[in-house]
């Protein structure tokens, strides 16, 4: 999976189990300070096109279950500013 935009260390991150967003954040040195927290995306490449998956970043850190998003092979996790 891939991390892009404002996050402090861009780039790829390894797939080993079951990783979910926060934690890839968390492995790409958490967000920038000019991040879009509650605007975040993950896009999801699919057999009819690439779906795009909505993430809040404030809610996942509150424990909110229906933030837990789970990375699979090829997403890429878009932080805007």
């Amino acid at each position: 999976a891939f991390i892009v935009g404002e996050v402090n260390r861009p780039g790829m991150v390894t797939l080993q189990g079951r990783l979910t967003v926060l934690q890839a954040l968390a492995v790409a040195g958490g967000l920038k300070d000019f991040a879009d927290a509650k605007n975040i995306r993950i896009l999801r490449p699919g057999q009819s096109g690439t779906e795009t998956i909505a993430f809040n970043y404030k809610d996942a850190i509150k424990g909110s279950a229906s933030s837990t998003v789970y990375l699979e092979p090829g997403d890429t996790v878009v932080v805007p500013d």
